[in-house]
């Protein structure tokens, strides 16, 4: 009986008999859900949307009329003995449909295709023989399994830490376990199931890109598995002889959730490995201040590779002084560009901005054209002919003469991807050059089809945004450009400085991965700062040592815990009155944490919505995110809305 004043609502549907996960999983999700201050459907929303692929799986009725004698109304959405789907089912409305299904297949009234495993045979597994510092690396690992334990993974770029995660995974599957590589993009998967294949694993990928019947394969055969690879998704698909993650490239800003509840992937899998009693390794070449700080306060084992992997030397960097030049490619450039495609290799451009311009200028009055939308300015899409905002996504067509004071006397502003894809095209007339940014390619197809081309020589120099410094193994690389240096730094965010060192040391290590040597040119309007000589220079882990002790210093994360609140509306007055009663409430009832704010968001309006935002700081990392539970469950004015960002990443 229900309590009293509780009215229980028709059951619709049985989805499943037994759990989908189970009791160690659920405890996981349930702790994962406490921790970011989601509700109930939000957390298990983000833990079960794998198993919507189950609703694929091929159903088939081989005798019709025993069917419509059993169960009318579900012989009705098989006229015919092709096969339906679940899905098609809930799609027609047949009622209590998963629980029709399962009661006619138990029946032998319906049948189930069968589906082909994810992996692909192997002719035969190829072992890479392991220096002294991997094989260290891969035993102490290895001596971990079956129980929890960290690892932090630190080594220059090109010096096989993937080759460790390899051998470590291999004496997991000898032991029966299953091995969890979670990725920050899905841009790296094919490179990893193409190496892992080779040395002879079971593995499968699961991420967005992947069709309704990949999934179905994967989830119908995940017992028979040695590894699943994916990015942020991968995580929730419940493996069922989890003994080993690792989490590669685990500084990546990517594995944090940029919608509610904003969980971060890397920390998630550190609380799952400690409920799976499993060892879990956060490797990278630029070890996050989260991960530096769990080795200085003994919560995790550094396991460090010093060298570049069969003794590839790290690339030699040029910083070249743009002071004196005009344009974004300084002539120093162009010489190395001809100079490496005069020798066979390849090159790599990066500049973290999308579009040909940052902005469109009329030099006669300055007017520059911004988004009716939001409080940022239009970036000028030049093979569109359009102003395209990069924050609600409004576009319009480029105006011819300025419409502040009619004169033609519009020029582009800065320089984004396009622009300086459009002068080497115009420099290099022989050349193949290709773009790889999120305008360019625009599915895991597309970047597939794209990386396979460069990687196979059909491109000559690839121009791309962040997207081409996470991790990409390219041998004939020879040349990397930073095109701007200071780009990154710009930026309102406490991590700018770490993110942007992060990006340059990855780019960087794009370069001479091959047999041949590779070449750096950074590309700097401030060559003699501090910062920029001790990213060429000095060893990475000290980098981080150094911003570790500045953030203790301060009491910022990771030493303290943050959550950051941030209000919108399309009113501006209600949405500021709103965030300001709520600050004043917790300011009252907890008075032992900071609360900085109420103020205007940096990006003020977006999506003709207007921003205000309240941090709500914990020095002594005890009391949130839990204390504030009550207080994000509050009730909200008519048309605000309100969005809670636990450890946040993004202050945009």
């Amino acid at each position: 009986e229900p309590p009293e004043g509780v009215a229980l609502k028709p059951t619709a549907d049985l989805l499943d008999e037994t759990p989908l996960y189970d009791s160690a999983r659920s405890q996981w999700l349930a702790r994962l859900g406490r921790y970011y201050l989601a509700t109930e459907a939000e957390i298990w929303q983000l833990g079960l949307a794998w198993a919507q692929g189950l609703d694929y799986a091929r159903l088939r009725a081989p005798e019709l009329r025993q069917l419509a004698r059993a169960d009318p109304e579900l012989a009705r959405a098989f006229p015919d003995r092709r096969a339906r789907t679940l899905s098609y089912l809930v799609r027609k409305g047949i009622d209590a449909p998963h629980h029709r299904v399962r009661r006619a297949l138990s029946a032998g009234l319906l049948q189930e295709e069968p589906v082909p495993p994810p992996w692909e045979a192997s002719e035969g597994a190829s072992q890479l023989e392991l220096t002294d510092e991997q094989a260290a690396a891969a035993r102490r690992i290895a001596e971990s399994l079956g129980r929890f334990s960290v690892f932090v993974l630190d080594g220059p770029t090109g010096s096989g830490k993937t080759e460790v995660y390899f051998a470590a995974a291999r004496r997991a599957a000898e032991r029966g376990w299953q091995t969890l590589v979670l990725l920050p993009e899905i841009a790296l998967t094919p490179q990893w199931l193409a190496r892992a294949r080779a040395r002879g694993f079971r593995v499968a990928a699961w991420h967005s890109g992947l069709d309704a019947r990949a999934r179905l394969r994967v989830l119908k055969h995940l017992d028979g598995l040695d590894m699943l690879v994916g990015p942020r998704s991968a995580l929730f698909v419940p493996l069922p002889r989890l003994g080993l993650i690792v989490v590669d490239e685990e500084h990546d800003a990517s594995f944090k959730a940029q919608q509610p509840p904003f969980v971060h992937a890397r920390d998630g899998a550190v609380l799952l490995a400690q409920s799976m009693k499993a060892p879990i390794v956060l490797g990278s070449a630029t070890p996050s201040c989260e991960a530096v700080r769990l080795v200085r306060t003994n919560r995790a084992e550094r396991l460090v590779l010093t060298h570049r992997f069969a003794a590839a030397p790290i690339p030699k960097v040029e910083i070249v002084d743009m002071r004196a030049h005009k344009g974004a490619l300084s002539p120093a450039l162009l010489q190395a560009l001809d100079e490496t495609f005069a020798e066979g290799g390849q090159a790599i451009l990066f500049l973290n901005r999308r579009g040909f311009a940052p902005a469109l200028a009329c030099t006669a009055c300055g007017h520059i054209p911004g988004c009716p939308h939001c409080t940022l300015r239009l970036v000028w899409h030049r093979r569109l002919r359009a102003l395209v905002c990069h924050g609600c996504g409004f576009s319009r067509p480029a105006p011819a003469v300025c419409e502040q004071c009619g004169e033609e006397a519009l020029v582009p502003l800065g320089a984004g991807c396009e622009r300086i894809e459009h002068l080497l095209a115009e420099r290099f007339p022989g050349r193949r050059f290709a773009r790889l940014d999120r305008d360019a390619v625009r599915s895991a197809r597309q970047l597939e089809k794209l990386l396979v081309r460069f990687r196979e020589g059909a491109i000559d120099a690839l121009v791309g945004t962040q997207i081409v410094a996470k991790g990409h193994h390219f041998p004939n690389v020879r040349l990397v450009a930073v095109v701007l240096a200071e780009q990154g730094l710009g930026i309102p965010d406490f991590r700018a400085m770490e993110r942007w060192r992060q990006l340059i040391v990855q780019v960087v290590g794009r370069a001479g991965r091959g047999a041949n040597p590779g070449r750096v040119l950074i590309q700097s309007y401030q060559p003699d700062a501090a910062w920029l000589r001790e990213v060429c220079a000095a060893p990475y882990w000290a980098q981080a040592e150094r911003e570790l002790s500045v953030r203790e210093e301060h009491r910022f994360p990771p030493w303290s815990r943050w959550v950051r609140v941030v209000w919108s509306a399309r009113d501006r007055k209600r949405v500021w009155d709103a965030a300001g009663a709520w600050v004043d409430e917790v300011r009252k009832k907890l008075s032992d944490l900071v609360c900085v704010g109420p103020a205007w968001c940096v990006r003020e309006r977006l999506n003709r919505q207007w921003r205000v935002e309240a941090v709500v700081q914990d020095p002594s990392r005890r009391r949130l995110p839990w204390a504030l539970a009550p207080f994000v469950r509050a009730p909200l004015p008519r048309g605000v809305e309100r969005r809670v960002d636990v450890d946040p990443w993004d202050w945009m």
